[in-house]
């Protein structure tokens, strides 16, 4: 940590609120008001997948269009594609919220294919066990992944690789992800 904090400018940084929310209150307001004009004014569209685990849990992924290609998911049959970002969402457990699209929008102009995990009972996915999504459902998490890595990131056979996937997890789901990563190793 010590290299790091040596190596980079984090130390001095310094947090800033925008200048018209510099308080608590106007901060909320100020987000309240962001989110709900990007839905109504710059809506996204998700091409969802949804599969069911072992335990009859459903489980989903939100694939983002790509703006050049207008398609959802991923092609499984390519034999290269563009990396793979999965976005872990906190408590809201959706693809809507205000800081998954603008994750979601940033990653996409770097060349990403964007996906959002969905797990069991998150933004109108059917509740098909006895298991809702809490903090210790790394093993969701893991099948999110495995299913990922197995159908859009390696090629048939297991013969290498025709993508990458990276993970980015947001409160909790940062701490899903975050378990799933101390479990798996």
């Amino acid at each position: 940590m010590k290299q790091f904090e040596q190596q980079t400018k984090i130390g001095h940084l310094v947090y800033r609120p925008y200048w018209l929310s510099v308080t608590p209150f106007l901060q909320t307001s100020a987000f309240s008001f962001a989110d709900v004009f990007y839905k109504y004014w710059y809506p996204e569209q998700f091409d969802r997948e949804i599969f069911i685990v072992e335990d009859g849990g459903t489980l989903g992924i939100d694939w983002a269009f790509d703006q050049d290609t207008g398609y959802g998911r991923p092609n499984p049959k390519d034999s290269k594609s563009k990396p793979i970002l999965i976005i872990s969402p906190g408590l809201g457990g959706g693809s809507r919220n205000l800081y998954t699209i603008g994750l979601l929008w940033a990653a996409r102009k770097s060349g990403f294919k964007v996906g959002t995990m969905l797990f069991r009972g998150a933004e109108d996915l059917p509740i098909t066990s006895g298991k809702l999504s809490y903090g210790g459902a790394w093993k969701d998490c893991k099948s999110i992944i495995d299913h990922i890595d197995a159908k859009y990131v390696r090629k048939d056979g297991n013969q290498g690789r025709k993508s990458r996937m990276y993970a980015y997890g947001c409160s909790l789901g940062a701490q899903i992800l975050g378990l799933y990563l101390r479990k798996e190793g």
